[in-house]
């Protein structure tokens, strides 16, 4: 998949987007609201200043829409004409409305739109919704760490258990006994050892 430059002169709006996507969808990408979500209806003919060879062929519903009119070759349908190749292309849209200012959300402008009373209700309505969802958050967090604390603690305990069981086995071998040692007399004389007899002390 390729890139394009695009350029929406009169928003003055520069964008680098991926082929394959209509004109309306690289408006939109590119923070411009009004050419897409017509609904059949049509209302998104732009003019194609410079790069109209980047762009796919009419589909039908573009034939179907300039049928009845002298067909200027620059026209496309936003929602339908499709980038198909890397290159430059500068658009110029009909018209320049508040649904068009770059970064101009529509929910924000449906918001601005509301009397003072009702805004302040739906402001109560998502702080009520954000508290909700923060002690959710705050309750299941605590009991994730409970529950790693329960687990440190079981690993903790059968450690202690297995060092205790070591050192029970060492407990229960028996101490090392040294062999007895042989007298001098013994040493001296052999046959007296052999017979049980105590050699006698003395004598010549």
């Amino acid at each position: 998949m390729g890139e394009a430059f695009i350029n929406f002169k009169r928003e003055g709006v520069l964008g680098r987007i991926p082929t394959g996507i209509t004109v309306a969808e690289a408006a939109r990408r590119c923070g411009i609201r009004g050419l897409d979500g017509c609904g059949g209806v049509h209302e998104c003919e732009v003019t194609i200043e410079s790069g109209i060879h980047l762009l796919g062929p009419d589909t039908a519903a573009e034939t179907e829409h300039f049928a009845g009119a002298e067909r200027n070759p620059s026209r496309r349908l936003a929602c339908e004409a499709k980038i198909i190749d890397s290159g430059e292309i500068e658009i110029m849209t009909d018209k320049k409305t508040d649904e068009t200012v770059p970064g101009k959300d529509p929910i924000q402008a449906e918001f601005e739109a509301l009397p003072l009373d009702q805004k302040f209700s739906n402001l109560l309505k998502m702080e009520a919704v954000t508290l909700g969802e923060t002690f959710t958050y705050v309750v299941n967090s605590s009991m994730k760490a409970v529950e790693k604390f329960g687990d440190a603690l079981s690993d903790f305990g059968s450690k202690i258990e297995t060092e205790a069981s070591r050192a029970a086995a060492c407990g229960d071998a028996k101490p090392y006994e040294a062999p007895p040692t042989k007298s001098a007399g013994t040493k001296n004389n052999p046959s007296a050892q052999d017979s049980g007899e105590t050699p006698e002390a003395g004598g010549i």
